[in-house]
């Protein structure tokens, strides 16, 4: 079931992420400088759930949940600098979540790393 689950949410993020980088200059990796008001809610929206897929895979061990909480983490300080950079609107609920889940996980991400020694 595990399996299932994670191998859902690794598709859901390759499919997200197909969605994002179709938004980015010759298919790259950089996001656009600048972004029509129409467009910056479905492309945030995508990065969103991006971030909250990677904090839902089950890791194997504890430094692979490490990763995946950093990797979360730093789509969540995107989502920020990038909602900021194209000044968006209609956005508040996402961007309020995104700034909790910045200050939240790198408690968590240290806490992952105590037990990892730990073991």
């Amino acid at each position: 079931l595990i399996e299932k689950m994670n191998y859902a949410n690794e598709q859901a993020i390759l499919y997200y992420r197909l969605f994002v980088r179709g938004f980015h200059t010759d298919f790259g990796n950089s996001p656009p400088a600048q972004m029509e008001g129409y467009l910056q809610r479905p492309y945030l929206t995508a990065r969103f759930h991006i971030a909250r897929l990677y904090s839902k895979i089950i890791a194997k061990d504890v430094e692979g949940s490490c990763k995946l909480h950093e990797a979360s983490l730093q789509h969540y300080k995107m989502i920020l600098n990038l909602a900021k950079q194209y000044s968006t609107k209609d956005f508040d609920d996402e961007l309020n979540i995104c700034k909790d889940m910045v200050e939240l996980l790198p408690a968590k991400i240290v806490n992952l790393q105590r037990r990892a020694r730990k073991d």
